[in-house]
């Protein structure tokens, strides 16, 4: 008598051979989720509005608004808080799911450039964080990393030092560059450069002419304190290390109104990188050694510990090393 297939049934089972139950296991267990469900997901997060991701992926609302829905019911809990009018916000479980979006996303670029050794051709884009005072270095660097690789994109983002941790834990950047102090074991950081603090000075000071300057000599001068987190601390830690205490001036959050301050005889500061500056009034600033010896300080690019570095990630960590390298560390 001919086999008879049943309708529906297997190939299996149409030759008398037992369904093979792992197998279909396997196949049941592979997620629905989607690319462009985990972009309009990274977009949400990183604009804190479904309105603004979808003005800046060129889709509609709505769009995104389902695509958020069918994740969060493949992941079984809510990804965001809806804010009405005030945006979205992420969920505890949307904050840690985000970081593995993203690195999804990029190995996903990856995988579809991988053809292409040097990595020219490569395109992905790179969420890029940077310590406030550093932020002068980044037009450069990006300029000159897009030379080479013309089809990566490099989003910047200025912040303060917990800033950009809490942003590499939270997965809303990729990587960043920041200095060695109070990094947490979940960051994984690679030296730059080492970045000795520097005293700066207005351009007519008259320690200006020294090739080194003295903390004990400047403690009673008005000082220029940047007062960011962390910063403000490893500041004032120089101070304290020596038994001085600065006859803090002013306090600024703004780098430029620092340099803008010392350049126009308000004070001087301490600073570990400043470029050149001209005020607009003409006046400048320069910078010299730190005559004592003070706490060391790298600069360096750090990254979140627990994913494994995509290609396009390291070739920006060895360009901007290449790139620092060449530049002077002061004014």
């Amino acid at each position: 008598m001919p086999n008879v297939t049943k309708p529906g049934a297997s190939s299996d089972e149409a030759c008398g051979r037992p369904r093979d139950s792992a197998r279909d296991i396997a196949c049941q267990s592979i997620p629905r989720v989607t690319m462009r469900q985990l972009s309009y997901f990274v977009a949400t997060a990183r604009c804190e509005s479904i309105t603004r991701a979808a003005e800046e992926l060129h889709v509609s609302s709505p769009s995104i608004s389902v695509a958020l829905t069918e994740l969060e019911s493949i992941v079984g809990v809510p990804l965001f808080v809806r804010r009405h009018a005030r945006g979205v916000v992420l969920t505890e479980v949307g904050s840690e799911l985000v970081a593995t979006a993203r690195q999804i996303l990029l190995m996903a670029y990856e995988f579809r450039s991988h053809s292409d050794a040097k990595g020219y051709e490569y395109e992905s884009v790179i969420d890029f964080g940077c310590l406030v005072s550093l932020a002068p270095l980044v037009p450069a660097i990006v300029s000159e990393f897009n030379k080479e690789c013309p089809k990566v994109r490099v989003r910047w983002h200025e912040a303060d030092h917990a800033s950009l941790i809490a942003g590499l834990e939270a997965g809303t950047i990729n990587c960043c560059l920041l200095y060695d102090f109070n990094i947490p074991a979940s960051i994984s950081s690679v030296v730059v450069r080492e970045m000795p603090l520097q005293m700066v000075l207005p351009m007519n000071h008259p320690m200006a002419e020294e090739p080194v300057v003295a903390l004990h000599d400047m403690a009673e001068e008005p000082f220029i304190l940047l007062d960011l987190p962390n910063t403000h601390d490893y500041m004032l830690s120089s101070f304290s290390r020596l038994n001085l205490e600065p006859n803090i001036a002013y306090k600024t959050q703004s780098y430029e109104m620092l340099r803008s301050l010392v350049a126009n005889s308000f004070g001087y500061s301490l600073l570990n990188y400043c470029p050149p500056y001209t005020g607009l009034n003409g006046g400048g600033l320069v910078c010299r050694p730190v005559l004592e010896k003070l706490r060391p300080c790298n600069m360096v690019f750090a990254r979140r510990h627990k994913y494994q570095t995509p290609y396009v990630i390291e070739m920006f960590r060895r360009h901007i090393g290449e790139f620092v390298a060449r530049q002077p560390i002061s004014a």
